[in-house]
């Protein structure tokens, strides 16, 4: 402890759980020597915090607009602290020496010995900042915290560390408040404006303040009242003074006298309460701030304070079911467990939380609202609610899926049908923005305009159907339905839309002012995405699955977006898509007659455009397959990059062997599907078996054993590459409507040709490193061939490789092996980078080349001759450089052209143009640029962990862990995967660090890593659905054919309790149901229901029945008809007992 902190190391930073204010708390001692993180404090409710441990904060309630104090970037979050949120000073004497302190104020740095503390308590919804000041031996916290009555409300603490009485001045409050009806992007562009219209008020004899605008903020000639407001309040009642701004603090820090302020305008609200306190051990008080308030809500409020009895305990008391709400949400997805290491419960708690307030979850699990069911099919097709409108009021309140699933098949109405297919009762969901995410806006739209609950979800497409995923485990009920909505919702030449939403779809429109718009298409999340959604279904409901392929209610989405001839995109990569304006008008009159299903392909006469299941999967990999480069990959011409959006370069010229060993996968599902199901044929339309047949030909034609030169890749790549071009003309002018039966002997065939390319082309992938190539570039040579330029290393590469199905167990091995040998392997955090860190040119190396390299060159010679340094000039060290102001080849071209035009250069440009460009190439070497992951230094960039690839990774080793215990593998390798799986484990994250490593709280999930910082980006990020569906492994749990399958080999022994404990985990309905738990036990939930595992020498299963039955299973399989009951979440099976031989668990040595 030393009065300066800033000099002390940081890896040394360590946290505890402890108890505070008689809940589980995580604290990280002396936060402060760690670099400032940000944090979001979570909410049950709309309520939204993101707070900088610089004790900067932004907050407010459904969205960015509605917000508390303003809503900036994460850096002016953190800058801000001493302007925004709160603010404590305190006063006093010691031996009759006056003092003055500031907790956690840059103002008080080394004026005393201190120890900063940062508490967050597990559910994520409340955190505190504690300053102990040892010089003057008193502790001062703070607390940030919500409750869905009362708002977002701030608890403050004094606690005296010596005996005896101490009489302290304080002064507390809060600052930068905003008033209701200031937009985010108002307050960020003319904030100083906004300010003139602020109006901060108190009413008389009570401690309620206003703060309003004058009239909303405008400049239209038409009156604007603003009539709403934000108010703040206090419990305490001997305060002396309430500030309404900040400017009084200076007078209260030299110790003058302050007065009271009742009306303020034109300045930022602020509340400040000075109070003079006697504490003897401890005093504490709250601050409650509400948004959007009327005045009928302001008259409650100031009468409920003027009756201030009891004021406290319902401020506590609202907390307290906030608190519990959450806990109830995350524990109905199972995100409750109980297990020896309470950090591994906290972060499995965490990850269930942020991937269902990403994707949503389900509201009152598989329990449906008829009226809710309803009012989804008139936003979808008002026409087919109405047809059926006498019905659908018909049904009782609450049905159950089975039941409301039956009622609709009764009707055998294929657009009913389809609805119900694509509803999904979600609420909670909205998309992952926060000040670190600026690009992304969010909405919490959980109430409706009468404040009543409501349903609703919204994500990005590569998303959202990720967060489904994992859910999925916990509710597999609805996988059906969200494999429809997936199909639904790609487009007839096999892509997808930007947006899912619950009224349907969305897509990007250009804006031709906006520098970050863009209109495409991205590859390889469908695949795997939605591969792994048929996965699932297959191990939970093959039947299902089955009767989906017998299925012709399948729609097309009618994205205005059209991908130009196979000649032009040769021409010109990364210019290949149109955007057909008259399309898009035509489904938004469809959207604004019919509803939501006007975004969906529609004949001439206004019906939707139905197809089969196999159709919508074989039309997805025909697409990737008319892009196929044998050697080199999925050709990435649609305008988009892949996961990493940072690779945004490799839009146009980048081929993806990530999306190849995706593809190899799915097409090794689609075999096994289709044998499994053996129907001799299916139906699709005839411009699809058109494509198939074409396929399959060139495929089968190009035998891969006999490599590929040049110009034999590009006879391949012609041809696939025009058979697509005839099937998207057919698409674009409109189907037919036309189908055919395509046997099941032609599409194998088609498999088939295609898993022999995709092998070959994945083998000539392996680097004598013993890593695989992730991406290649595609070059185009002068005489017409195509070559393939190999790309640096990367982890996306790796992950896919293994996930692909073409490698054995000791294969697995031997790669993990070499990436851990790799320069993308970070010691510090023993895990892995999205691609080796480098070293750029520092600024005088940059743009720089010998006056030899343009000996030659008479244009340069003859502009240096004339002083014209429009193209080259020179510095007087003797080197060259392009000028400043050609950023890329695109503008040196345009330079030329200009230069052209004057007499004295027009023959010499004309003759040393290619000579420029090809230089300009050598210099930069712009070919190899892959975007901005290789220019800059956070996010995904150079020297970054991007940890949800390394959750991937995690995901794809343990999915080969239990491949090996399924074809009985040697037991060496088994173990070596299983070693080397927590190897990965204990790297991933900071659930096995300590908070000077990771950087932030250790149960929180973090979106990377840069090289010298600690976690960014917290919460919000992908790995979390990769970590839930770990966590079930971990765990043994595996579906086979419709049943549970328990092999918990991969389960650490230590996780086993050492001592009595209980588990409450909470229903779908909030209500607890306490169990004891003993040494050598563990619980978690599964499907909501309590699994708890013990340690014996007999291993078994034994089920218990809500009926008070029980069934004692012989093996280590839960059957198929016990199995139904859990996924179907009916409340037959109350709890599962396993016993679990020590021997089978995980020692780690």
């Amino acid at each position: 402890m030393k009065k300066e902190r800033a000099t002390r190391d940081s890896d040394s930073v360590a946290g505890e759980f402890v108890t505070l204010f008689g809940e589980a708390f995580y604290v990280i001692r002396e936060y402060d020597r760690l670099p400032p993180f940000l944090m979001s404090v979570v909410s049950g409710s709309d309520h939204w915090m993101f707070l900088s441990t610089t004790g900067g904060v932004t907050a407010g309630r459904k969205n960015a607009d509605s917000a508390l104090f303003p809503y900036f970037t994460e850096d002016k979050v953190a800058d801000n602290a001493e302007n925004t949120g709160a603010k404590t000073i305190l006063r006093g004497a010691s031996q009759g020496k006056p003092w003055s302190w500031e907790p956690f104020s840059i103002r008080d740095d080394g004026r005393y010995a201190v120890t900063r503390n940062l508490y967050k308590n597990v559910a994520g919804t409340r955190v505190y900042f504690e300053e102990i000041n040892h010089d003057l031996m008193l502790s001062f916290r703070y607390g940030w915290m919500s409750g869905d009555a009362f708002g977002i409300v701030k608890h403050s603490q004094v606690i005296n560390l010596q005996g005896g009485e101490r009489d302290l001045t304080i002064l507390d409050g809060i600052q930068n408040i905003l008033p209701y009806g200031v937009a985010s992007d108002t307050q960020n562009a003319v904030s100083c404006l906004v300010d003139g219209y602020k109006k901060n008020e108190r009413e008389p004899d009570s401690p309620l303040a206003i703060y309003r605008l004058s009239s909303l903020v405008s400049d239209s000639a038409k009156p604007s009242e603003a009539l709403r407001c934000t108010t703040v309040w206090t419990t305490q009642r001997d305060y002396a003074e309430i500030l309404l701004c900040s400017e009084q603090l200076n007078a209260f820090r030299r110790g003058d006298e302050i007065a009271s302020e009742t009306d303020v305008r034109a300045k930022r609200g602020a509340y400040f309460l000075r109070t003079d306190k006697r504490v003897s051990d401890s005093a504490d008080w709250y601050i409650v701030a509400e948004l959007n308030q009327d005045h009928e809500a302001v008259f409650t409020l100031h009468d409920e304070i003027g009756n201030s009895a009891g004021l406290e305990t319902a401020i506590r008391d609202d907390i307290e079911r906030g608190t519990r709400n959450l806990e109830r949400i995350v524990g109905a997805a199972d995100g409750r467990q109980c297990t020896r290491s309470a950090m591994v419960s906290a972060h499995h708690f965490a990850n269930v939380l942020f991937n269902v307030m990403r994707g949503g979850t389900y509201a009152n699990g598989t329990q449906l609202q008829a009226a809710d069911f309803h009012a989804f099919c008139s936003e979808r097709n008002r026409p087919v609610a109405e047809r059926h409108a006498s019905a659908l009021s018909g049904l009782p309140e609450t049905m159950s899926y089975p039941e409301l699933k039956a009622w609709v098949l009764e009707h055998d109405d294929r657009d009913l049908t389809r609805l119900f297919y694509e509803y999904l009762p979600l609420f909670f969901s909205r998309r992952h923005g926060d000040p670190s995410r600026p690009w992304n806006r969010f909405s919490i739209d959980v109430y409706d305009e009468h404040g009543r609950g409501k349903l609703n979800y919204e994500g990005n497409w590569r998303d959202i159907f990720q967060n489904w995923e994992a859910l999925s485990l916990s509710y597999p009920a609805y996988l059906p339905n969200i494999v429809v909505k997936f199909l639904n919702a790609t487009t007839a030449d096999g892509y997808n839309p930007y947006r899912i939403t619950r009224a349907g779809i969305d897509w990007e429109v250009p804006e031709l002012d906006n520098p970050w718009s863009n209109i495409g298409y991205w590859s390889d999340h469908q695949i795997v995405y939605l591969l792994r959604l048929l996965e699932w279904l297959k191990r939970f409901d093959p039947k299902e699955l089955a009767g989906l392929m017998d299925g012709a209610f399948f729609t097309h989405a009618d994205v205005p977006y059209r991908i130009k001839p196979y000649r032009q995109i040769l021409v010109d990569s990364r210019d290949t898509i149109d955007f057909d304006l008259e399309r898009h008008t035509r489904a938004e009159e469809r959207l604004s007659r019919t509803g939501a299903d006007g975004r969906l392909v529609a004949d001439r006469s206004g019906e939707l455009v139905y197809v089969s299941m196999a159709e919508k999967l074989l039309v997805l990999l025909s697409a990737k397959l008319v892009n196929f480069v044998p050697e080199g990959g999925i050709w990435m011409n649609t305008q988009r990059p892949e996961w990493n959006d940072a690779n945004n370069a490799l839009a146009g010229p980048g081929l993806s062997i990530v999306t190849l060993g995706h593809l190899r996968r799915y097409i090794r599902f689609l075999q096994i599907l289709l044998a499994e199901k053996a129907c001799a044929s299916y139906s699709v339309s005839s411009e699809l078996a058109a494509l198939v047949l074409d396929l399959s030909r060139t495929l089968a034609e190009y035998d891969p054993a006999s490599g590929f030169d040049p110009h034999r890749r590009r006879a391949m790549m012609d041809e696939l590459g025009v058979a697509g071009e005839a099937y998207r003309e057919s698409v674009y002018a409109g189907l037919s409507g036309g189908a055919t039966e395509l046997s099941a002997d032609a599409i194998q065939t088609f498999l088939g040709n295609a898993l022999v390319q995709v092998d070959a082309t994945l083998a000539a992938s392996k680097r004598a490193d013993g890593l695989y190539h992730s991406y290649n570039l595609l070059v185009q040579q002068r005489d017409g061939g195509i070559g393939v330029r190999h790309l640096y290393e990367m982890l996306e590469g790796q992950v896919s490789i293994i996930s692909s199905g073409v490698l054995g167990a000791q294969e697995v091995n031997e790669l993990l092996e070499s990436l851990y040998a790799s320069a993308m392997y970070r010691p510090d955090q023993d895990s892995f980078m999205l691609y080796p860190d480098r070293r750029l040119e520092r600024f005088v190396e940059k743009n720089t080349f010998r006056p030899d390299d343009v000996a030659d060159s008479g244009l340069v010679t003859e502009m240096l001759r004339n002083k014209d340094t429009r193209v080259v000039y020179p510095d007087r060290r003797g080197g060259l450089h392009f000028n400043g102001s050609l950023v890329n080849a695109e503008a040196l071209a345009g330079r030329l052209d200009e230069v052209e035009q004057d007499p004295r250069y027009g023959d010499l440009v004309r003759i040393d143009r290619d000579r420029l460009l090809e230089l300009y190439e050598k210099v930069f070497d712009h070919t190899a640029f892959t975007g901005r992951s290789g220019t800059f230094f956070a996010y995904e960039g150079l020297g970054s962990i991007y940890w949800h690839q390394v959750a991937k990774l995690l995901l794809a080793v343990q999915d080969h862990y239990f491949e090996t215990i399924e074809s009985e593998h040697d037991a060496d390798v088994r173990e070596s995967l299983r070693a080397i799986y927590y190897r990965i484990r204990h790297g991933l994250g900071g659930s096995c660090k300590s908070p000077g490593r990771y950087g932030a709280f250790p149960m929180d999930p973090y979106s990377h890593t840069p090289k010298g910082k600690g976690a960014q980006q917290p919460g919000m990020t992908g790995q979390v659905k990769e970590e839930v569906i770990t966590r079930f492994g971990e765990f043994g749990i595996t579906i086979v054919d419709g049943e549970i399958v328990i092999s918990p080999s991969l389960l650490k022994r230590d996780e086993f309790l050492d001592r009595e404990d209980s588990f409450a985990p909470l229903d779908e309905c909030g209500k607890a149901r306490p169990l004891a738990l003993g040494a050598g036990m563990l619980a978690f939930t599964y499907c909501g229901v309590p699994f708890v595992f013990s340690l014996a020498e007999e291993p078994n299963i034994v089920v218990h029945f809500a009926d008070d039955a029980r069934e004692e299973l012989p093996s280590n399989r839960i059957p198929a008809w016990i199995s139904r009951h859990l996924f179907a979440r009916d409340g037959c099976v109350s709890l599962v007992k396993v016993s679990v031989d020590p021997g089978e668990l995980y020692n780690e040595s």
